[in-house]
């Protein structure tokens, strides 16, 4: 057993991911066991970056830079655990083939009335967390470095993990090879390999998790940045998908896409809605020119998401409950095609 290594600390005991060891980092269990050996709930949890140099990157990296650096890989997970978490219950086209013989938007608006953003938040990331170098022995922290929540260098690091890392004397990760049967989404590791191998990956993944509550203002704009970087990708760079093994996955991912940037009637419940400054001002991706008038809230209970959208335009606005819907459309169609799309893009690809 290492006397000392570094590690996050998350300060919260309702941290739901699992605990789980594998090649790219240890993350421990909900519970222990208490001095008069009795199973008790963790306070805090530690999550341990498995690395050769770990004893170096406070010196190679600095604290600040250690921090984000764990803080990304921690994020790796976290939507490892989101991916499985929704393939699981919402979307699974290997256990569930007739949703290739579904009207995809009808799907998604009827899957969309119970859906629930909030129970994505795996209270992971979001609460305090502080950099411990942590004495194994007596199981204490010798030493915490507590640095504020900064996402713009989280997702940039997320970016441009390697570079960083190499240019700082850490070696990257190497490629790692799976057996065909090693390739699902339960599978962590080859999860969390494919986002440190592919920035673009990568980034998409980091930025994915964090849609995670119906309160983040900035939750339009991730939305529709996703969904146009994933729309490019796969118009400019269709040979790196497996769509020759996954021919009606990948089917569906460029139906999926066709409906939220292309489809007349339905482009303007996704990109036409993102881009519109006149109905959401400095929320929309346009920022504000001419704001609506509006004149009064809803009191539609009937949730058609094209009935909002009008309605909107008409000087109403949308009621809680219709806001809600609104958003669970968006994030549910994003959800889907992040996860496509993560499955058939190259690396290691994922039946």
């Amino acid at each position: 057993m290492k006397k000392e290594a570094l590690g996050l600390k998350i300060h919260r005991s309702s941290c739901k991911l699992p605990g789980i060891d594998n090649k790219y980092f240890y993350f421990e269990g909900k519970e222990g066991v208490n001095i008069e050996e009795g199973v008790a709930r963790f306070d805090y949890r530690m999550f341990f970056p498995n690395h050769p140099q770990s004893h170096e990157f406070l010196d190679k990296l600095g604290p600040k830079n250690t921090f984000i650096f764990f803080k990304v890989l921690f994020s790796y997970f976290d939507a490892w655990y989101m991916l499985l978490d929704f393939t699981g219950r919402y979307f699974n086209t290997k256990k569930n083939p007739q949703l290739f013989n579904q009207d995809l938007f009808e799907h998604i608006e009827e899957i969309a009335i119970n859906y629930d953003i909030d129970s994505f938040n795996y209270f992971s990331l979001d609460g305090e967390l502080t950099l411990d170098l942590y004495d194994m022995k007596i199981d204490r922290t010798k030493e915490d470095y507590f640095f504020p929540p900064n996402e713009f260098q989280e997702l940039f690091s997320s970016m441009n993990l390697e570079n960083i890392l190499t240019n700082h004397g850490i070696d990257y990760y190497p490629t790692q090879t799976f057996e065909d049967k090693d390739k699902n989404v339960g599978n962590c590791e080859l999860v969390v390999h494919k986002m440190l191998k592919s920035s673009e990956v990568g980034m998409i993944m980091h930025t994915w998790r964090k849609l995670n509550s119906y309160n983040r203002s900035d939750l339009m704009s991730n939305v529709s940045n996703i969904l146009e970087f994933i729309a490019k990708d796969v118009k400019n760079n269709k040979d790196s998908f497996s769509f020759d093994v996954l021919p009606k996955d990948f089917e569906m991912l460029e139906e999926l896409i066709d409906i939220v940037t292309n489809s007349r009637r339905k482009r303007g419940l996704y990109f036409g809605l993102f881009n519109s400054s006149d109905l959401w001002g400095t929320l929309s991706r346009h920022g504000s020119k001419n704001l609506t008038n509006y004149k009064a809230i809803s009191t539609n209970t009937s949730l058609k998401i094209e009935d909002i959208r009008d309605n909107m335009m008409n000087g109403i606005i949308p009621n809680e409950e219709e806001l809600r819907y609104m958003t669970n459309v968006w994030h549910y169609t994003t959800s889907i095609i992040v996860s496509l799309w993560f499955r058939l893009k190259d690396s290691e690809k994922i039946g």
